[in-house]
């Protein structure tokens, strides 16, 4: 039985050898959210910064014992990953993200968590994934802080194996999850709608 337990965990290439995984945000499959009730703005997308105890690696490969033998990181830095989440959710929700000088917002962020793990049953193996940031509007002529907010996506998938493509599958889940908790917040739809005026509507009320 333990045979078993060991072929279940067998990884594609070697499992001694350092996997990289291609994760981000499916522009493809996003769709609209309560985001895009809120006007279109300006919104100067600022530093997200990796604040994770470990962020050299997303995850461990583990042989049939639990016993860590390679491990798992991404081809892009995780906070290139959720930032460009990020961008493409306020985009696809019609807003204006990047316009530094001229935003009438600001946001930047921390990432907390992303993290593959597995856990190896009798005769399968559940691959879990999470991810999750901190995120932070403010009013850029004042720097007063509009919202402060922790988004987060989490994808479990039980399965008899997997390869790298289903480990990439589980983390782009776990991220879009995150992101789509992001777009329905009422809360930043609020900050949105009630933060500084944009230099179009200021110009309109005159």
């Amino acid at each position: 039985m333990l045979f078993v337990v060991v072929g279940l965990l067998v990884f594609s290439g070697c499992a001694f050898t350092q996997a990289k995984l291609d994760v981000a945000y499916q522009e493809a499959t996003a769709r609209k959210g309560p985001l895009a009730l809120a006007a279109s703005r300006d919104v100067e997308i600022g530093t997200f910064t990796d604040t994770r105890t470990e962020t050299d690696k997303i995850g461990y490969k583990k042989n049939g014992f639990g016993q860590k033998t390679a491990t798992i990181v991404t081809k892009r830095p995780v906070p290139d990953i959720v930032r460009n989440a990020v961008v493409t959710e306020l985009k696809l929700n019609g807003h204006n993200p990047g316009r530094s000088g001229s935003s009438s917002l600001v946001l930047e962020g921390d990432v907390t968590t992303f993290w593959f793990d597995l856990q190896s049953n009798l005769f399968t193996v559940d691959f879990l994934g999470t991810v999750a940031m901190e995120l932070r509007l403010r009013d850029p002529e004042t720097g007063r802080l509009l919202l402060a907010r922790t988004y987060q996506g989490h994808y479990a998938e039980k399965s008899r194996g997997g390869l790298d493509g289903t480990w990439e599958r589980v983390m782009n889940v776990a991220l879009e999850r995150m992101i789509r908790e992001m777009s329905t917040d009422r809360r930043l739809l609020e900050a949105l709608r009630t933060g500084p005026p944009t230099e179009a509507s200021s110009a309109a009320a005159r």
